[in-house]
């Protein structure tokens, strides 16, 4: 079958959750589908056009149209779920404005069970499953292991960048002073931020705004009453460098994470934070933002990068008694992971679980 998902090796399409997808990225390749074939349960069939994107309440595409395998074209409404069931979650089924809808598309196979005329899904490649628990201290197949997790990396991968897509100039640097994660005072760091635009648009030089900044974190009255210290102050700068460095991209030749490091290492002016933290700069701004804007797929720069070392990746590791050398790839993968199964305890929808 053919999909323009298919080259995103997303998940598994044999009926996991499907957690911490926005339906914002489905809707953005819902709207690359014109002469692509999708899977329903009629059999695969054509999408001439994928619609126009309702902004108002209804279905999330009018006006699509879709020819049958018989040959037959039909236009109507298009509705777009993560998972099957949640047509019933959100309601639809008591809403009139869905009583007509054309086709209803979800990355699950499970429960669709919409009033639809179709069921449509996108049939995305399969991720291989590790036939015994992990979380039993079996024995794991690291080739599978690994497959796995680059391929969960690179549905994060892939978040990251439609996020980046979505946001405006305003947005994209409160997404960058975020990770200066003072104390995690979010409001507290969007006043900087936003302090940090007022004083570009002031024409300061970055040494000046540095300065500002650093003066300024020490009048806020933080929440909690924990003020940030000396090394969360070292985040400043490197910061801002690295706003400096994605407003350079178009007259680079070289991009990559020597090439960064150098260009930080030659803003000497201040103490900057250490080599952690601006490998996290890179590989969750500086490679999003390169593929985001450039259609540069940056994805295997993440399977480079040698790992920093993280505590909680090694207990990991541990509980799956397992022993690999880490990159950002398999790191991000693992992250992933935790995030959407793990912590939340959904192992049988795990994709290590899965038809083990």
């Amino acid at each position: 079958m053919y999909s323009v998902l298919n080259e995103y090796r997303f998940v598994s399409d044999s009926g996991f959750k499907y957690t911490n997808i926005p339906e914002s990225f489905i809707h953005n390749q819902w709207k690359e589908m014109s002469s692509k074939l999708i899977t329903t349960n009629l059999g695969d069939i054509t999408v001439l056009f994928p619609g126009e994107q309702n902004n108002s309440a209804g279905p999330d595409f009018l006006n699509s149209i879709i020819r049958l395998p018989n040959g037959k074209i039909l236009k109507g409404a298009v509705e777009i779920h993560v998972n099957g069931n949640d047509w019933k979650r959100h309601q639809h089924h008591l809403n009139p404005n869905y009583n007509n809808i054309l086709l209803h598309v979800s990355l699950s196979l499970r429960n669709n069970t919409s009033s639809a005329m179709f069921e449509g899904y996108f049939n995305i490649n399969k991720v291989t499953p590790i036939s015994l628990s992990p979380c039993k201290n079996s024995i794991i197949k690291i080739d599978k292991l690994k497959k796995i997790l680059y391929d969960l990396a690179e549905i994060r991968f892939l978040l990251k960048v439609n996020e980046l897509k979505m946001q405006n100039k305003t947005e994209l640097i409160f997404k960058i002073f975020s990770f200066l994660h003072f104390n995690r005072q979010l409001d507290d760091i969007k006043i900087i931020a936003n302090k940090f635009i007022k004083l570009r648009s002031e024409k300061l030089s970055n040494e000046r705004i540095i300065i500002n900044l650093k003066n300024m974190v020490h009048s806020i009255n933080w929440q909690g009453g924990r003020s940030p210290n000396i090394f969360q102050l070292n985040r400043i700068p490197n910061i801002v460098y690295t706003i400096e460095y994605l407003n350079m991209l178009n007259n680079l030749n070289e991009i990559n994470l020597f090439h960064f490091l150098q260009f930080l290492k030659n803003k000497n002016s201040f103490k900057l934070a250490g080599h952690q933290f601006n490998i996290e700069l890179y590989i969750n701004i500086i490679i999003p933002f390169i593929m985001s804007n450039y259609n540069n797929n940056k994805f295997n720069h993440w399977k480079k990068i040698k790992s920093p070392h993280y505590g909680k990746i090694d207990k990991i590791l541990k509980k799956w008694n397992v022993d690999i050398r880490l990159n950002i790839a398999l790191t991000q993968g693992i992250i992933f992971l935790e995030k959407s199964y793990c912590s939340s305890r959904l192992c049988e929808d795990c994709p290590l679980f899965i038809n083990s």
